[in-house]
């Protein structure tokens, strides 16, 4: 919770936790929840560690507590296992999709419709212009494009689809490069005017 606070302290407008899909989830939904109030965004990551019923469970609690979504609630090994979930009414939380490789995973996720928010990894799905091509087959079923970390590049595709993208900042290579957009105080990544993504290898 007071990390949670922290970030929001420096002009995030959300933070995401860590969930294991057990009884011991709720309380960290309440601590966290409590901490930040009810107007900021509360997203949770369970890393594939649930089965068909304890994501169940863990789905329904997050709704309780007004989160954003839930990432991974189910190995991405277990496509039956999503439609299931998908059938449920919590299916609007669901979010999926950093493990998938190639265009066509995608496509069968999206047809489906099992999942509200589409989260390609760079290099799972091949690339810019594959993740390019999965935003635009999202954005036509209204399925908001979150991508796996790494805002500094994905930044680059916000108007490029016609649908909603959302960000997550999760630090792994940045300290090797320079020319990150930089994040305004209401939160919004500013892209530089350099040729192409801007970034380059710190000497």
């Amino acid at each position: 919770a007071e990390t949670a606070c922290g970030h929001i302290a420096n002009g995030f407008g959300g933070v995401k936790v860590r969930a294991n899909a057990n009884e011991k989830d709720e309380t960290v939904f309440d601590f966290v929840r409590t901490a930040i109030g009810g107007d900021i965004d509360l997203m949770v990551d369970a890393n594939e560690k649930g089965t068909r019923e304890t994501a169940q469970r863990l789905l329904a609690c997050a709704q309780d507590y007004g989160v954003k979504f839930v990432e991974e609630p189910l190995p991405a090994s277990d496509p039956l296992g999503f439609r299931m979930l998908g059938k449920l009414e919590t299916r609007t939380l669901i979010a999926t999709g950093e493990h998938l490789q190639g265009i066509d995973r995608f496509e069968l996720m999206i047809e489906d419709g099992y999942s509200a928010f589409v989260q390609p990894d760079l290099a799972m799905a091949g690339g810019l212009t594959p993740c390019l091509k999965i935003a635009k087959k999202a954005a036509a079923r209204n399925m908001v494009f979150a991508p796996h970390f790494l805002p500094g590049l994905f930044v680059h595709m916000h108007g490029a689809f016609g649908g909603e993208i959302l960000l997550e900042d999760f630090p792994l290579i940045e300290s090797v490069f320079e020319g990150w957009p930089q994040m305004a105080p209401d939160g919004a990544l500013c892209i530089g005017n350099d040729t192409g993504h801007g970034l380059r290898l710190k000497q």
